[in-house]
């Protein structure tokens, strides 16, 4: 049995985000309309293999009448109503936690990203002389280089060492990133999502060594207190949280689904 946190269950949007966030953790998702709902309490969608067919009463002060729960009407106008303020930020809440989880909203989207970020002088030591790389600037003094392909083959040394706990970083790539970071921190992390699951990992280096990580998060593993592997290596960075959900919202890694996206506003 999952008690839900009825105090901001003012309608129907905040009680899909209440279940998800009951069930699942901060963010969390469990069903976005009646359908996936159903398919959650199947246990075939959603839902960690722990939790059972059933569901969770709605408790914690909540006084929402039954007619709030219903989904949004038109309108006279014509125009559907919009939602109280409470329930617009629990929207713009849930929409910066999917995408913190990597993207994935309730249309069953991809999220993927293989990147280097850190503020654009030790991205240009790392892209040094290589004609493939992209840098792109992110948010709070941050920059990103995507792990393209090209990228990838251009700077793989053969017959070099793996990077552990990742699976397209070049050989000798983990070298190449602790030289770098003498000029200041810098992070690889990858990130694989669809349809609500996936995982992550994120590793970073400072003053010539590894400073965290690889710190990996699997698919069915929850984050641990500290956040995802990814905000936990743009926090070592220097990013912060502020108003946002956590750092990978707050820096704005969300804005492209995949590596490629980023090639449309790189430098």
């Amino acid at each position: 049995m999952f008690g839900l946190g009825g105090r901001f269950v003012t309608d129907i949007e905040g009680f899909y985000c209440a279940i998800g966030e009951a069930i699942n953790g901060p963010g969390g998702y469990f069903g976005w309309n009646l359908d996936a709902l159903a398919d959650c309490l199947s246990g075939t969608w959603g839902a960690p293999a722990s939790v059972p067919a059933g569901l969770a009463r709605l408790g914690n002060g909540s006084s929402t009448p039954r007619r709030r729960l219903r989904p949004p009407q038109e309108s006279t106008s014509g125009h559907a109503r919009l939602p109280p303020p409470t329930t617009r930020r629990i929207q713009r809440r849930r929409r910066s936690a999917l995408t913190s989880r990597g993207g994935v909203r309730e249309d069953g989207g991809m999220y993927c990203l293989q990147a280097v970020i850190a503020g654009e002088p030790v991205l240009r030591r790392v892209a040094a002389g290589v004609v493939e790389a992209r840098i792109v600037s992110v948010g709070q003094g941050l920059s990103l280089l995507p792990m393209t392909d090209a990228f990838c083959d251009a700077v793989t040394v053969v017959g070099a060492a793996e990077l552990d706990g990742f699976w397209k970083a070049p050989a000798g790539f983990g070298r190449l990133l602790a030289e770098c970071s003498v000029a200041g921190p810098v992070a690889y992390v990858e990130a694989e999502y669809f349809g609500g699951t996936g995982s992550q990992v994120a590793q970073v280096w400072d003053g010539g060594g590894i400073v965290l990580g690889p710190v990996r998060v699997d698919e069915g593993e929850r984050w641990s207190e500290a956040g995802s592997p990814i905000s936990q290596a743009l926090r070592r960075l220097g990013a912060g949280r502020g108003e946002h959900f956590d750092e990978f919202d707050a820096v704005g890694l969300g804005r492209h689904r995949e590596t490629g996206g980023w090639l449309s506003v790189s430098e």
